[in-house]
């Protein structure tokens, strides 16, 4: 009996969505030079996103770049995977650096997604993840037509947006989400810092966007930032 449940779809501007299913987060696979994943789900995203590469002419191996928006293990958990089969340069923000290795220490209400975390890896095997190059505020990456690295700490301290000025695409990982046209607002039990995650939002809500590719939830085709500072 299948349990797990998929969808894909073309985005435009040689983007592709494995959608995540249960707790993996969506990835996106943009299909330029380098052939780009951001984020990679979870360890059982692995064979959808397979697939996927397959029916676009490429293959894991094709993969040369990983963008991570933050070191949580649903956004990180195929990464080890894609680099055993690949030469993929894996990115992520210095500040999730013990996310990312594992090593983090939860606090407070963040406890909750800390026990999560530890016994989803336990169960996967997951282990620590080595981010070949670290990125900070304002890096752009030369895919397209200039995509920019955009800080936004507060559900992770190294959570990260990127963000296409030319195409008005944000990718926003968890940093910003929307159900039903309103967005969906910081929970204790996920943030490291909510108050600090409600500025990171509004700073996003300053960018000029037309597209909201988020990790989580529906995705916005138009005009979302003037439809997201409604609410």
């Amino acid at each position: 009996m299948r349990l797990v449940f998929y969808l894909k779809m073309d985005l435009g501007n040689n983007i592709h969505l494995v959608k995540g299913s249960w707790w993996a987060s969506n990835i996106y696979i943009i299909n330029e030079n380098p052939l780009t994943l951001v984020d990679t789900g979870m360890p059982y995203s692995l064979k959808q996103l397979e697939k996927t590469l397959h029916e676009g002419g490429k293959t894991i191996r094709s993969v040369e770049l990983i963008l991570h928006t933050h070191g949580h293990i649903d956004h990180i958990g195929s990464t080890n995977l894609v680099k055993e089969k690949s030469s993929a340069l894996s990115c992520g923000h210095k500040l999730d650096e013990t996310h990312f290795d594992k090593a983090h220490k939860y606090y407070g209400t963040n406890i909750i997604t800390g026990l999560l975390s530890n016994v989803a890896g336990v169960i996967l095997n997951m282990q620590p993840l080595f981010i070949d190059r670290y990125i900070f505020e304002n890096e752009t990456f030369d895919i397209l037509g200039g995509l920019k690295v955009i800080h936004t700490p507060g559900h992770t301290f190294g959570s990260v947006c990127f963000y296409s000025e030319k195409y008005g695409i944000l990718f926003s990982g968890d940093a910003l989400q929307q159900r039903n046209g309103r967005i969906i607002k910081p929970k204790r039990a996920y943030s490291e810092n909510p108050e600090q995650e409600e500025d990171s939002v509004q700073k996003l809500l300053e960018l000029d966007f037309d597209k909201l590719f988020s990790g989580h939830h529906e995705l916005i085709f138009s005009d979302a930032a003037k439809k997201l500072k409604k609410f």
